[in-house]
């Protein structure tokens, strides 16, 4: 049951003060997920910012996981102290800093009945940076910067095969949209017999 104190402030019945009359969180002697359950409501922190990110904790036999991320294991006292935090109503020292920036909303996972398995990575094809190359120019500047070492070279169609001289086109006006360039050095024929 909850009443008022004297500041004008909610006051649990579960809570104790302290002899300077402070109120302190509630004495739990047990750790379940059903603790945790209960106190992440009480931890979801509205931040003065407009964006809202979401914090799903997963527990695990063995452990558990953050969004995913890294599996913790709960043997790690600095693992403990994350999941004590939120057993005790607080937000874990690791969020704080990000809480004041953004709003967190906090859920828990049971799935204590399972051992983690991690989740296979999501293939990334192209983990590179992307240029944009708007003319046949910046395409041989790029080239050369990367190469920096090479001997002269020409760039080429592949099939059907043309030099591309004209380095004031455009990508688009040089019909290049979609196509395969290819980077020659000067020294070396023609492919397929082609001058």
């Amino acid at each position: 049951m909850k009443e008022i104190d004297s500041a004008g402030g909610e006051k649990d019945d579960n809570c104790e003060e302290s002899e300077e009359g402070e109120e302190q969180a509630p004495i739990r002697r047990s750790f379940s997920v059903e603790d945790l359950l209960d106190e992440v409501e009480k931890i979801c922190y509205d931040a003065s910012g407009t964006s809202k990110v979401e914090m799903v904790v997963r527990l695990w036999k063995d452990g558990f996981t953050v969004n995913d991320q890294e599996f913790r294991s709960y043997s790690v006292p600095e693992n403990q102290d994350f999941l004590d935090s939120i057993k005790r109503g607080e937000l874990p020292k690791e969020w704080e800093s990000r809480a004041e920036k953004e709003e967190l909303e906090i859920s828990v996972e049971d799935l204590t009945e399972e051992i983690y398995v991690p989740r296979r990575k999501a293939f990334h094809p192209f983990s590179g940076r992307g240029y944009r190359l708007g003319r046949i120019a910046d395409v041989q500047d790029f080239v050369a910067r990367c190469h920096r070492s090479c001997p002269t070279f020409v760039l080429t169609t592949s099939v059907p095969f043309r030099e591309l001289n004209d380095q004031d086109l455009s990508l688009g006006e040089a019909d290049l949209a979609h196509a395969v360039i290819v980077q020659r050095p000067l020294d070396t024929q023609a492919p397929f017999g082609h001058s």
